[in-house]
């Protein structure tokens, strides 16, 4: 069983290293800088435990893959990415390969069930940066992070032999059958990322966070969408590398690289939409999903919005 991890970064490049240290053939692919980075000194990886470059393959494009049946594809991607990779990947892989989604929203599976048959979804919780070609930070120790895995879209099948392995790992890994309503759940939690790229730091951003927190709840009623209850917690290990603090969170992240784009739309976009479904209103995940936009077009300063701004306009325009 081989493993090609589609895009190298915070998450997928954590994966491929802690794979690659437990002697698995792992692939990364990677573009641009980050990727020509890996290919001449290795994969730069920082975490509690020390600095080292790891010798990991790296490919430019899944097109350079070579898969068989069985293989795992690991897509680490951003949501808005996940259509153009998916068509590419069926043109060069056979139908038995077994995608495994290691992204944020809930709509990735869906997509990947479009063209293969074996999907299996993951929620992902994994103090992370990469800000520098070829370089990733982990910033927890002895666990770097959690993955929850199921069958999408529901159960267990065929998810034992990749957990078994992903557990081997200094990753923790859980089976769950109804791994798509964990997924829900970490969707409420990233509905706050592109706080981190709107707002200025100064401000209360509690009451906003409450607002697109209610809004999820109420579309996720509306659409018969199942949560886990509050007793229910995904494990967040703890930062113990002050040395190296962590940015913040992938949304960040990807504008602080200079990203053309952010997972926003897949994100508070994704309520936006069950909201238009479902007849319910959704007026404060509207609003970010078009600042954010703003923000990458460079039409609206990052980090500038005072977050009790942000709360009268999404309070006061019900257009939006």
């Amino acid at each position: 069983m081989k493993w090609a991890i589609v895009g190298a970064g915070a998450i997928g490049g954590v994966v491929g290293a802690e794979l690659h240290r437990i002697g698995e053939d792992v692939t990364l692919v990677a573009r641009g800088e980050h990727g020509a980075a890996i290919r001449r000194h290795g994969l730069t990886f920082v975490d509690p435990v020390g600095r080292r470059a790891l010798p990991i393959p790296v490919a430019g494009s899944v097109a350079e893959l070579e898969l068989h049946d069985g293989d795992v594809v690991v897509l680490a991607v951003k949501a808005q990415h996940t259509a153009g990779l998916l068509e590419q990947l069926a043109v060069v892989a056979p139908p038995g390969i077994r995608i495994v989604c290691a992204q944020n929203g809930i709509d990735n599976e869906r997509q990947s069930a479009r063209f293969f048959g074996e999907v299996i979804g993951a929620s992902v919780t994994l103090l992370a940066t990469h800000l520098e070609p070829g370089v990733l930070m982990a910033h927890s120790d002895p666990v770097l992070g959690t993955l929850q895995l199921g069958r999408y879209p529901a159960g267990t099948d065929g998810v034992a032999e990749v957990a078994d392995v992903l557990g081997r790992t200094r990753i923790r890994v859980d089976v769950l059958p109804d791994v798509m309503a964990f997924k829900n759940a970490k969707l409420r939690v990233n509905l706050a990322n592109a706080l981190e790229v709107i707002c200025t730091e100064a401000g209360d951003r509690a009451p906003l966070v409450e607002r697109l927190l209610a809004e999820a709840s109420a579309v996720f009623e509306a659409a018969g969408m199942p949560v886990p209850g509050p007793g229910v917690a995904t494990p967040v290990p703890e930062p113990v590398d002050a040395a190296t603090p962590r940015t913040g969170g992938s949304t960040r992240q990807s504008v602080q690289r200079g990203a053309g784009s952010v997972e926003t739309d897949y994100l508070n976009g994704e309520i936006v939409l069950l909201g238009r479904l479902h007849g319910i209103p959704t007026p404060a995940n509207e609003l970010l999903q078009q600042l954010a936009r703003e923000v990458i077009a460079g039409r609206l300063a990052a980090e500038s919005v005072p977050p009790e701004e942000l709360l009268a306009r999404s309070s006061a325009d019900r257009s939006l």
